[in-house]
């Protein structure tokens, strides 16, 4: 089972103006960039993995450019609503925009979309890869992969897990784990994974799955159990933490 989540920022631009910036002329090209505030459209809540990547960057490029450089989030509908933004902005490369998996799994999802993927954004850089974890409550009655999947067969639809919402990488990964092992577990989408961590640290919610740089901070500080990461090995960041592999071979 491969590592699938991945992050870049997007620039809001049609195929044919990703270099508009390069093509002005006059006092546009004397003029430096960024001239102006820069907004990171963050399509995901507060608090998240990618809100935490989306915060660094703007602190590090403000740092750099002297410039302000805000996060505008902008969430819902999978990650629609922010990347549809980003898409209808201008393409002079003050709205950029942090994409996440949607951006690519919703086009075979839904009939129809409020914008082309293709067309009307271009990518601009990878800001990160992360392995994907399943996270446990701190009451949870397993501590391991083997553990869960033998809790979920002795209950079978009664476990419950988290997501940042359907269609998602982290959703697509905790069904095809379930599908593998065999097991049921009730699915319950959250608006963001930020908004999942409460329910889970409480006991309302048996389990999640998230990026591993952000579901494992919490793991060390005692809050969740690490159960498997849904890379190949082990991932070096939580090198406690099991990969999927390492109890569902393939």
């Amino acid at each position: 089972m491969k590592s699938w989540h991945q992050t870049f920022l997007s620039l809001a631009a049609s195929l044919t103006l990703t270099t508009a910036p390069l093509m002005l002329t006059g006092d546009a090209h004397a003029q430096a960039f960024p001239a102006k505030p820069v907004r990171i459209v963050n399509p995901n809540p507060p608090g998240g993995a990618i809100d935490i990547q989306a915060r660094i960057y703007a602190q590090k490029l403000q740092e750099l450019w002297g410039q302000s450089v805000v996060v505008d989030y902008r969430t819902g509908g999978g990650t629609m609503i922010g990347m549809d933004h980003v898409s209808k902005s201008a393409p002079d490369g003050y709205t950029v925009g942090m994409a996440v998996t949607p951006l690519v799994i919703m086009p075979a999802l839904r009939a129809s979309m409020p914008y082309d993927t293709v067309k009307d954004l271009a990518g601009v850089m990878l800001t990160a890869t992360s392995s994907i974890m399943i996270v446990g409550s701190p009451t949870l009655e397993a501590n391991t992969l083997a553990e869960v999947i033998a809790l979920a067969k002795k209950r079978p639809g009664k476990l419950t897990y988290g997501s940042p919402g359907p269609g998602g990488a982290n959703h697509l990964a905790f069904e095809l784990f379930k599908q593998s092992a065999g097991i049921d577990i009730l699915h319950i989408a959250f608006k963001g994974g930020a908004q999942a961590y409460p329910e889970l640290m409480a006991g309302r919610i048996d389990l999640q799955v998230d990026p591993s740089f952000g579901a494992y901070r919490h793991v060390k500080a005692g809050k969740m159990k690490g159960i498997a990461v849904t890379s190949a090995k082990r991932d070096a960041v939580s090198p406690e933490v099991p990969a999927i592999a390492e109890t569902l071979p393939g």
